[in-house]
């Protein structure tokens, strides 16, 4: 009863010490998303500027030209002193006071499809004020789908990367002092079956320079485990990782 209360204790232990790990892995994630939609908002910003710029220069080289130049996604108007007639304003808010720039998301600005974000600039001419309302897309809050993908990939571990490196580390670990810990947790939580196995590759390495041959056994083994459970990839993911730190040690 002692030595199964040990191995309940430990057990526990280690899946209270993977579950922490996932909610570090998932709020750095959190963490990395919210940094890169902070950098693709500044960067639509930018861009709104540079339009900007362009529509400026524009209204002080002459008669502007019947289409603006803008960039992928972007939509700009300028409105002269009279307000522009044709086409409705993409936009009624304006900046206030001395500011020269007022931005505002709208889903969506009039005559645009989508959520886009606007700002509006003022530009100061002899017949009095001009404005230049540039609409560029909202940035989602975390910033793009590459970033979003990297940010999963990062914080869920693919099982076929956990068996490979599970692998490596088991039979890195029969042959050392971490192999009677590892043994015991492999029996709880993957089962006799897999405990049976390590202390095969035990004997084994003891006797002959297997370790190449041992890997690709177990590599096969823990895929065809994480295939059939998937659920246990965490488990197995923290798992690697403790054997690791406890094999440098």
């Amino acid at each position: 009863m002692l030595n199964w209360n040990r191995s309940s204790i430990r057990a526990r232990r280690t899946l209270a010490t993977g579950a922490a790990a996932a909610l570090v892995c998932i709020g750095v994630s959190v963490l990395f998303l919210l940094f890169a939609g902070g950098k693709e908002a500044d960067a639509s910003l930018v861009r709104a500027g540079k339009a900007w710029n362009r529509a400026e220069a524009l209204i002080k080289q002459g008669p502007l030209p019947s289409v603006l130049p803008g960039g992928k996604g972007e939509a700009i108007q300028v409105l002269d002193a009279r307000q522009l007639a044709g086409k409705p304003p993409i936009t009624t808010f304006r900046s206030t006071g001395k500011d020269v720039r007022a931005a505002r998301p709208l889903c969506p600005p009039a005559e645009l499809q989508g959520c886009m974000t606007v700002v509006s600039y003022k530009v100061y001419q002899p017949e009095g004020i001009w404005l230049i309302d540039v609409a560029v897309p909202v940035v989602p809050w975390y910033g793009n789908s590459t970033a979003l993908f990297l940010a999963v990939g990062a914080s869920v571990p693919h099982p076929i990367r956990v068996a490979f490196e599970g692998a490596r580390v088991f039979v890195a670990a029969a042959n050392a002092e971490v192999y009677w810990w590892l043994s015991e947790m492999v029996r709880v939580h993957l089962g006799a079956m897999y405990g049976q196995k390590l202390a095969e590759t035990r004997l084994r390495l003891q006797v002959e320079e297997a370790s190449f041959a041992e890997a690709g056994a177990w590599r096969a083994l823990l895929e065809e485990l994480l295939h059939n459970r998937p659920d246990l990839t965490p488990l197995m993911h923290q798992l690697v990782t403790e054997t690791s730190h406890r094999l440098t040690a």
